[in-house]
């Protein structure tokens, strides 16, 4: 290949290099679709200029420095999705930012109730239909849940006492350990068994 030739292939690649740059940033990357359960609504979170903004039935949301998309929960009205600005994170549900807090952990939702683990400079909380809860330590994996069909909400904690079983936001007695929550099968009942050190003995 000849030199002449060369040159004009090397200004064909720069052409194509520079052609592609300016295409992936002329407009919107999708980062994540999704739709409702029964499939009556769609949401997508699509990355323009730094931000991140949640589209909901092509409703665009605020922009936010990052969208946590692991945590999305539908909701009866809408979506709820825990959203970054800087280094603090707030739930935003159904369109209504909430508090800052320095990290989102686990979220619920069912029917139009939310909850969600939220961790500040106190500890970690769970914050149901926008109350704040009491501050723990650390909150157990998967134990956060709405039952009866959403009218009662169950949790475990711990803190320097060992773990409770928080039931509709009421505290139950501090135990070594808590296991054995179960719901009864209309939900009205809620039991668990709690066992050693903290106020001793059994709880049912």
């Amino acid at each position: 290949m000849t030199a002449a030739r060369l040159a004009a292939r090397s200004l064909q690649l720069s052409a194509l290099l520079v052609s592609a740059l300016v295409l992936a940033g002329c407009g919107p990357v999708l980062v994540w679709h999704g739709r409702s359960p029964d499939r009556e609504r769609a949401a997508r979170v699509v990355e323009e200029d730094g931000t991140q903004r949640l589209i909901e039935d092509e409703t665009p949301h605020a922009a936010y420095d990052a969208i946590g998309v692991t945590h999305l929960a539908w909701t009866a009205r809408g979506i709820a999705y825990p959203a970054r600005s800087g280094e603090r994170w707030r739930m935003v549900i159904d369109g209504a930012p909430g508090p800052e807090f320095d990290a989102i952990g686990e979220v619920v939702a069912h029917g139009e109730r939310v909850a969600y683990a939220a961790s500040d400079a106190a500890g970690w909380h769970v914050v149901i239909d926008g109350a704040i809860g009491p501050a723990f330590v650390s909150l157990r994996a998967a134990s956060l849940r709405f039952v009866r069909d959403g009218a009662r909400s169950v949790y475990i904690g711990r803190n320097a006492r060992g773990e409770r079983a928080v039931l509709d936001g009421t505290l139950g007695p501090s135990f070594a350990q808590v296991g054995m929550l179960s719901v009864g099968a209309k939900g009205s009942l809620i039991a668990y068994v709690g066992w050693g050190a903290g106020d001793e003995g059994a709880s049912v």
